[in-house]
């Protein structure tokens, strides 16, 4: 009597386990870490569904006066890539990433660009992304840096700079 229920859900959930798209599992994921929320939303956009994101720095938070918790050494640690702002925008970034022991690369969005500078005392401001050029310049680098560590993906991201851009 119950046999015949039992065989039907075991059927189903078979079938649904073979419909399911790898793209969406988290297991066939790249693990990225980007920062704080602006850098995170560039990151995403570029990386899309190819990717596992986690943001050290969210939306409301400081990265100056942020303190990160176990949870983001370890993702650190589990990371395939560290997506930074440089500049000295995460002055606490470096003790992290040693405390994590992490060996995921770090990619540093600042690279290559002239910052801004601020008007009274002429230094380097790190808020890249308030020039539309250099927001350009940051998704370059992370569609770069996506499509070295995932090559079979390369088009996908270079589709979504280009769409995002």
């Amino acid at each position: 009597m119950f046999r015949k229920p039992i065989l039907l859900f075991i059927t189903l959930a078979l079938l649904l386990a073979a419909c399911a798209n790898p793209a969406t599992s988290t297991a066939n994921k790249l693990k990225i870490v980007a920062t704080y929320s602006t850098l995170g939303d560039l990151v995403q956009n570029v990386g899309g569904d190819r990717i596992e994101l986690h943001t050290l720095v969210g939306p409301g938070l400081d990265t100056h006066t942020f303190e990160p918790s176990p949870a983001d050494s370890t993702a650190l640690t589990d990371a395939a890539l560290i997506f930074e702002n440089g500049l000295e925008f995460e002055p606490w970034l470096d003790d992290l990433y040693i405390a994590s022991g992490s060996d995921a690369g770090r990619v540093v969005v600042s690279d290559g660009l002239e910052p801004l500078r601020s008007g009274e005392s002429g230094e380097a401001d790190p808020h890249l992304w308030h020039s539309a050029a250099n927001a350009v310049h940051m998704v370059e680098a992370i569609r770069d840096a996506l499509a070295k560590a995932d090559a079979p993906n390369a088009a996908y991201y270079q589709a979504n700079a280009e769409a995002y851009t």
